[in-house]
């Protein structure tokens, strides 16, 4: 596996170094921890199943991790707007069977070994299983939808939804030796990872009836976080320490994937290093060695912090999007999530 040449540099110690800062700061997650555990009651009664391989895939996952970012993005949006509702609480589980259906379809696809530092899913049960558990987990969003009465909102997932999988079909179709622009790039990212974090957010206002400003404030913020996260997400699986990202590195490159990091680095690198990157792409089977020679040239060309620095626009301009609401302890959180976005180091 390609991850295995991994070694420290210093962009991945300044990484670290920033996520440290970040967990000694006030944790944006204990803000809403009383909301998140109704969450975690309510994915543990209500996904059940007579099929003892949909409880077990189903239990597997939730119980391996995660934050739940984008709940957590939900409830404090909700917090923001003045949200009581209970009906908070089905969307953010809502939400969050939809990210984890596409996780699991997303590591069929790529035919990925790990997730969240455990054997994913389709190594421990097939990917037939990934698959059939995958539709569950929609499909049981879709009536939590439902179950809330919001016509308005259910027409959105289902758009939301619709687009993720047509990034996913925009990125199948950008991998080498097609190099796309970083704007193509870009756009994969705004379909296929911003939508739903975007929704994540400013469903708390469609929910509590408001529009216009508010409303695409909420929409601004999360776009620009969920851009954030998705370009750090590729910076870090050519800069992070395998054991703390919790899946394998160098994934994107052995898929011939061409992410920001090394968009950049094609750009920017001489003719000798960008021919070591194009005959690395070309190849079937990439060396662990390779992946070693890849970053090597990335890190020369500043392909990381390029792409590091543009997620940290991305979350000043998401930040500047809720100054329309007066300072609070749940905006403040959401400025501390959004900073999460670029400080993390999984």
């Amino acid at each position: 596996m390609l991850h295995q040449a991994f070694g420290m540099n210093t962009r991945v110690n300044d990484i670290h170094e920033a996520a440290s800062e970040s967990r000694r700061q006030l944790d944006p997650f204990k803000a809403v921890a009383q909301d998140l555990s109704e969450v975690e009651l309510l994915l543990k009664k209500e996904l059940s199943s007579e099929a003892a391989l949909i409880l077990d895939v189903s239990r597997y996952l939730f119980n391996s991790g995660g934050k739940r970012f984008r709940p957590a993005l939900h409830l404090l949006s909700a917090q923001l707007v003045g949200l009581e509702n209970d009906v908070k609480y089905k969307v953010a589980a809502a939400i969050e069977c939809v990210h984890t259906a596409t996780l699991l379809h997303d590591d069929v696809v790529d035919n990925a070994t790990i997730r969240r530092g455990k054997p994913s899913a389709n190594v421990v049960w097939g990917d037939h299983a990934s698959v059939l558990v995958g539709d569950f987990l929609f499909t049981t969003a879709v009536k939590w939808i439902l179950e809330t009465g919001d016509m308005a909102l259910t027409r959105r997932v289902a758009e939301t939804c619709t687009k993720m999988a047509e990034g996913e079909a925009f990125q199948m179709k950008s991998t080498y030796p097609l190099k796309p622009s970083e704007e193509e790039y870009l756009h994969v990212v705004r379909l296929k990872t911003a939508g739903l974090i975007s929704l994540s957010c400013y469903s708390a206002a469609m929910l509590a009836g408001l529009d216009g400003n508010i409303y695409e404030s909420l929409q601004r913020f999360g776009h620009g976080v969920g851009m954030a996260f998705q370009v750090v997400d590729d910076a870090l699986d050519y800069c992070s320490d395998a054991d703390e990202f919790g899946k394998a590195l160098g994934k994107d490159l052995e898929e011939g994937k061409v992410t920001l990091p090394l968009l950049h680095a094609l750009s920017n690198a001489d003719r000798r290093d960008r021919k070591v990157l194009e005959s690395i792409l070309s190849s079937r089977v990439p060396e662990p060695a390779d992946f070693a020679r890849a970053q090597e040239i990335i890190n020369r060309t500043r392909g990381v912090e390029y792409a590091i620095d543009r997620a940290r626009q991305m979350v000043e301009g998401a930040k500047k999007s809720l100054k329309t609401f007066e300072p609070s302890p749940s905006r403040e959180a959401l400025f501390k999530l959004a900073n999460f976005t670029v400080t993390r180091n999984k």
